[in-house]
């Protein structure tokens, strides 16, 4: 079921990277899209028990993964409250230069180490 916008409370908590496993795809086409996901480990940034999603209002994201590949994301981490109090957490891309989203097809080390010169020259150009 999707949910309208307007019954949404959002809270930003700040930029993160983390490195999830796509769950399901089937909202991959929409704008907004969203990717459920499993496996995550947050490597910079709030420390949450469950990250839930990573979604994104721009159209250059969809369909960027499938079910079951595991990827690189960095952005911006929201507490997302409903109107029925229930509580989720995402990782919104687009709303930075530095944003990223990309399929983990190196070791976790070199994909970092990748991240993190992006992260460093984005820095630079600001």
């Amino acid at each position: 079921m999707r949910r309208e916008i307007s019954d949404l409370s959002k809270l930003r908590l700040g930029w993160a990277v983390a490195s999830p496993a796509i769950t399901d795809d089937q909202e991959a086409i929409f704008t907004p899209f969203r990717y459920p996901l499993c496996s995550v480990r947050t490597l910079q940034g709030p420390q949450l028990s469950r990250l839930n999603e990573i979604s994104s209002f721009h159209g250059r994201f969809c369909e960027q993964a499938g079910a079951g590949e595991s990827v690189m994301a960095s952005d911006t981490m929201e507490r997302i409250e409903d109107n029925q109090g229930d509580i989720r957490h995402r990782l919104l891309l687009g709303n930075s230069s530095q944003d990223t989203f990309v399929i983990r097809q190196q070791p976790d080390h070199l994909q970092i180490i990748l991240l993190l010169c992006h992260f460093v020259m984005c820095e630079k150009l600001l």
